[in-house]
């Protein structure tokens, strides 16, 4: 008995859902965390009235982080080989910035902390991490854009060499020297 072969289908087949699956972890995790951001973090109760401070008050770093994220899912999906890797190294250090904001985020003087939303951050970081790992580890296999999405001018157009000859000929070029 031999070994059976993956057709190459199947391994492009696994690569695009890989891909997908990838995008999907990091823009839900940074959709995730961009709401979070929003949520109250802190609350400062006041003789008159009440205020609450969202993430983007406390840690404001934390949205500007979750729309790098957010924009490294849609470039995975633009970017071709090497830049992919770039793309999820960039994404990682995204959600590790997150996260670390999040976690020495101060809420300020004389206010009483909530810490749901900013665990929820802390939480909504890993898939954005593991899909910038994984986007940095295997994104190089992973298939790249038709070349239809490409500049017009970009694009070489194949020409038969028996087309190529007779051009060559009315342009007055000689083509056997």
């Amino acid at each position: 008995m031999s070994p059976q072969v993956a057709a190459p289908t199947d391994d492009r087949a696994k690569a695009r859902r890989e891909l997908t699956v990838t995008v999907l972890l990091c823009a839900v995790g940074a959709l995730v965390e961009l709401l979070a951001a929003g949520r109250p973090w802190a609350r400062l109760h006041g003789a008159v009235a009440t205020t609450s401070y969202p993430g983007s008050h406390v840690a404001q770093a934390v949205r500007p982080l979750a729309l790098v994220a957010l924009a490294g899912a849609a470039a995975l999906l633009a970017t071709r080989r090497w830049g992919r890797i770039a793309v999820g190294l960039v994404i990682v250090a995204a959600g590790v910035g997150t996260a670390v904001a999040a976690v020495v985020a101060q809420a300020p003087h004389g206010s009483v902390d909530l810490p749901a939303w900013r665990v929820v951050t802390i939480v909504a970081a890993v898939p954005v991490v593991l899909a910038g790992a994984v986007a940095a580890a295997r994104g190089y296999r992973w298939s790249v854009m038709s070349a239809r999405y490409d500049a017009p001018g970009a694009r070489q157009r194949v020409q038969d060499p028996d087309v190529a000859l007779w051009d060559a000929l009315d342009r007055g070029d000689d083509p056997t020297g």
